[in-house]
């Protein structure tokens, strides 16, 4: 995924409230419109937990960064979605 495409998710995820809620409800389909492919043993018990709206709009531009130097990919960010809270 390239700087272009992470930064459009998160910015969909952070402004999208019904986008967002689907996210939360079903990480793995939501995920696998998007290619991303998950299994139920990826996701955390008892659910992801998203950084709130105004945390992911902040970290918008680091994210972006470091996926252009490849620091990051797809299930990276996943992961620090639900990981980092």
């Amino acid at each position: 995924m390239n700087k272009e495409q992470m930064r459009a998710f998160l910015y969909l995820v952070a402004t999208i409230p019904t986008y967002r809620s689907k996210l939360e409800r079903d990480p793995i389909a939501t995920l696998g419109d998007l290619g991303i492919t998950l299994v139920p043993t990826d996701v955390p018990e008892g659910g992801i937990r998203l950084l709130s709206n105004h945390e992911i709009l902040a970290k918008l531009d680091e994210l972006s960064d470091r996926l252009s130097q490849g620091g990051l990919c797809y299930s990276h960010v996943v992961c620090f979605l639900w990981l980092s809270k």
